[in-house]
Parts: structure tokens; C-alpha cells; sequence
């Protein structure tokens, strides 16, 4: 998943202290700590985040890279997105848990994507785009109903 390199990420809103949300790997090897609210929830269809979630499609968030904290082992799979650009899919070694994606377009403007299935509460996640729904599951009709659809990447301002 590769974000528009022309958009900037923007300022996070430090009026009030976000809650920490707190989270692990299936096996509890490895940890997350997020301590900002997400610049956005996807539902990735694209058909690597199918294959690595085991799953109809992935729930990614796009959160500053300086206010999430990962600890433990992590194993990198080298991916290549659909703009050619590679990036790395990290995981738990373990237990095989998708952890992170990390992009080195992302990453120059702080910002990280971390499997939003690590968190121990996910009632707070609130879905608020849906990418490459071109290759979601037929059976989902182009993805989930009510959520906005990008039939690839996202245009967004972040």
C-alpha cells in the first residue's frame, strides 16, 4: 500500500491526549503501543493483504510513525506494491501475525501502517475507506456496503 507521495501528513490534533490502545501478536511475542488517533481505517482488498490476512480483505491504520511502538521479533516479507514501489510487510515470526507495512514513502512523511488486528480492543476502529476494491471478493460486491470504495489506492489528503 503506497500513499501518494504528493500529499503531506497532516498535524495531529494535540488538544486532547489521545486514550492508548495497546495490543499484541497472537503469540504475545509481539506488542504495539498507540498513543495518537489513526489519520485513517482502510479495508485493503488487494489481493496481498487477502493473501496475508487469510481473510476477504485487511483493517490497516495509517498512524504516526512516532506515536506507535512496537516491541519483540518481526519478520520481513519484501513487497512490491502496484506502483512498483517496494515495501516490507512485517510479522510476527512465531505465530505469523501481520504486524506492520512499512513504506519508505510513508515513513519520510512519519507515518506507518500497523494491522489493526493486533489491538486487544478494536471496538474503537471505525472503518472510513475501503481501497483496491477492484479486487475484492465477488461475493462482496465491490466491498463493504456504506464505507467509501477507491478502486485502487486512495486519493486522500493525508
Amino acid at each position: 500500500m503506497v500513499v501518494p507521495s504528493s500529499v503531506s501528513a497532516p498535524v495531529p490534533d494535540t488538544s486532547a491526549p489521545a486514550p492508548v490502545r495497546r495490543g499484541r501478536c497472537l503469540c504475545g511475542a509481539v506488542t504495539v503501543e498507540l498513543t495518537a488517533e489513526p489519520f485513517a481505517v482502510s479495508l485493503c482488498h488487494c489481493v496481498n493483504c487477502q493473501k496475508t490476512s487469510g481473510s476477504a480483505f485487511s483493517v490497516i491504520a495509517l498512524v504516526p510513525k512516532d506515536r506507535i511502538r512496537f516491541s519483540g521479533p518481526v519478520s520481513i516479507f519484501n513487497d512490491v506494491g502496484d506502483s512498483g514501489i517496494g515495501f516490507e510487510r512485517c510479522f510476527c515470526p512465531g505465530c505469523g501475525s501481520p504486524i506492520e507495512s512499512r513504506s519508505p514513502q510513508l515513513a519520510a512523511r512519519g507515518i506507518t501502517i500497523v494491522k489493526a488486528s493486533l489491538f486487544d480492543d478494536t471496538s474503537w476502529l471505525q472503518p472510513n475507506e475501503q481501497i483496491y476494491c477492484e479486487s475484492a471478493q465477488r461475493w462482496l460486491g465491490g466491498g463493504v456496503e456504506g464505507i467509501r470504495r477507491w478502486p485502487k489506492m486512495a486519493v486522500r489528503s493525508i
